[in-house]
């Protein structure tokens, strides 16, 4: 039984008195003044959760749903260079044999201002948000990506794409922080790990959707026509727009503005209207006055609190899986599969990238029901053995000659690999990026820690193209070797959030818990279910 309960006392003195509250019922244990309250989450099964809550269910997907836009505009890039008819208009060098192809160089600046426009929108995205709230912002981000998209369905020129790269960096950068920070101030605790790995999911059908469009064109007589794979983006564009409307406002976001009767609205949008919001919202408050109080009592009132105590290790905590995800070879895999299998000598880079992206869209699946039934943790470091292993295979193959069997070695090792990442990093990165920071520096937090990440990918997106250029597919064995050591790192970095509530996770870490002990670490609400049930059992007999 996980129990929502806060008390704005030292954490021994709420553990005394959770251990003395059998004398009372846990719905009424008051001392000094301080409550402790019972959210209307937390006994709930996750079937219960979805018939109860279903429409939160909903709003949580829509949010997501824009990852599929940066899952799309994320594989088209990187595949389409493989394209003879892009290579055409955008090719500026000319090979041994007279014919066109694309500047590494060029490719490279594309990468990189792609990724400086995801920075600048990790960067500004958390305090725009909190200013002028989530939903918003969505809005936002929207309206970037539409307009990096016009330009590239106009662009003739190498410039002029890099300018929409600029548009559609910024609005992925939002995606990236705002639509896991909707999901983990609306998702219901029994739900909130699936829901967050929803992001992953639509991020990977994204993907999906941009390899078999990639495919498609590769097959079709129109096959310089590389624009018709660019117009297909509008798609997820229209059907974020049309749904935006319907979507409310977070709770939390208003608690936060101390707006507290559209804060009460929200939460009946959200979870319907027999919810009782006036028990919910007196929780919330308490959960932010002790956040409020707590920076008081340190002298931090501005965001370089997040750099300071428990908040920098949330904030590191926040930034481990993005990271990792860097180190992991992301960037080699993900973001240029085409080319990577056209390097490799493959007949069809398109087919390969496409099989790639279903396996991984596979494990994501798996991740949505895996989440919350054996934890984030575990996910996290099976993938990273998983990718570790992957990467040294691949590497392997890099030096053996080029024949059928190895060809087919490649693309099982590459499979495996989009397996392990999306069925333990890609999901659970949004998890920790929610739910580790204080609800009053989320958006701040996982801006900053999204950002932080993103500068090693704009490292990462123009040194990979160099790096395919002069290794070739052997480049391998630089993220083999990054890989084992940042799989280490999440040993010790990672806490289990499984079942944990917000109060809950804030108790942990104002006692310092050690990262591998978060699991069995028994908490004030622990502490007072196993009072309430002793009670409740004496009443009986």
């Amino acid at each position: 039984m996980s129990v929502e309960i806060k008390a704005i006392v030292p954490i021994e003195q709420q553990h005394e008195l959770a251990r003395a509250s059998s004398k009372e019922s846990i719905h009424k244990i008051e001392d000094a003044g301080e409550a402790y309250i019972v959210s209307a989450f937390a006994d709930l099964s996750r079937k219960q959760t979805v018939k109860k809550y279903w429409k939160a269910v909903i709003f949580c997907l829509f949010a997501s749903i824009a990852a599929a836009m940066d899952g799309f505009q994320t594989k088209i890039p990187g595949s389409i260079i493989a394209n003879r008819g892009f290579i055409n208009q955008f090719g500026t060098i000319t090979d041994s044999a007279g014919l066109l192809q694309l500047d590494p160089l060029i490719v490279a600046a594309w990468g990189g201002i792609f990724q400086g426009g995801v920075i600048c929108g990790n960067l500004y995205g958390g305090f725009l948000s909190d200013v002028i709230g989530r939903k918003y912002i969505l809005a936002w981000l929207t309206i970037l990506l539409a307009i990096g998209v016009a330009i590239e369905c106009v662009a003739t020129s190498w410039q002029v794409w890099a300018v929409a790269k600029i548009f559609t960096g910024m609005g992925n950068g939002l995606v990236q922080t705002q639509c896991v920070i909707y999901v983990a101030e609306v998702a219901p605790i029994r739900l909130r790990g699936a829901l967050l790995a929803s992001y992953a999911l639509f991020y990977q059908l994204g993907g999906l959707c941009g390899a078999i469009g990639l495919q498609i064109l590769a097959t079709s007589p129109e096959v310089l026509d590389f624009r018709r794979v660019v117009y297909s983006q509008w798609v997820f564009t229209g059907l974020f727009v049309l749904a935006w409307p319907f979507v409310p406002e977070t709770a939390w976001y208003h608690a936060r503005k101390d707006n507290h009767e559209l804060s009460k609205v929200s939460l009946k949008k959200l979870y319907g209207k027999n919810f009782d919001a006036e028990h919910e919202y007196k929780l919330m408050t308490l959960v932010l006055q002790d956040e409020r109080k707590l920076a008081a009592e340190a002298g931090q009132t501005n965001f370089t609190e997040i750099f300071r105590g428990s908040n920098l290790r949330r904030f590191l905590i926040s930034a481990a899986i993005p990271l990792f995800a860097q180190l992991s070879g992301n960037s080699l895999v993900n973001g240029y599969t085409s080319y990577f299998f056209q390097l490799a000598g493959m007949a069809n880079p398109f087919l390969g990238a496409m099989i790639v992206s279903l396996i991984g869209l596979l494990g994501v699946l798996g991740a949505f029901f895996t989440s919350d039934l054996f934890g984030r943790r575990p996910l996290a470091l099976g993938a990273g053995v998983i990718l570790s292993s992957s990467l040294f295979i691949i590497a392997i193959m890099s030096v053996i000659p080029d024949t059928t069997a190895r060809s087919t070695v490649l693309i099982s090792f590459m499979c495996l690999w989009a397996f392990g990442y999306n069925s333990g990093i890609a999901p659970i990165g949004p998890a920790y990026q929610g739910e580790t920071a204080t609800p009053r520096l989320r958006a701040k937090t996982n801006s900053l820690s999204q950002a932080t990440a993103q500068s090693l990918s704009l490292v990462f997106s123009y040194c990979v193209p160099l790096m395919l250029a002069k290794w070739n597919i052997r480049a391998a064995f630089f993220f083999f070797g990054t890989c084992c050591c940042a799989t280490a790192g999440l040993y010790f970095l990672l806490p289990e959030y499984k079942n944990r509530s917000y109060a809950e996770l804030d108790e942990m870490f104002q006692a310092k818990v050690p990262a591998r002990k978060f699991k069995a670490y028994k908490t004030t609400a622990q502490y007072a279910a196993e009072a309430d049930r002793e009670y409740r059992e004496r009443q009986q007999v």
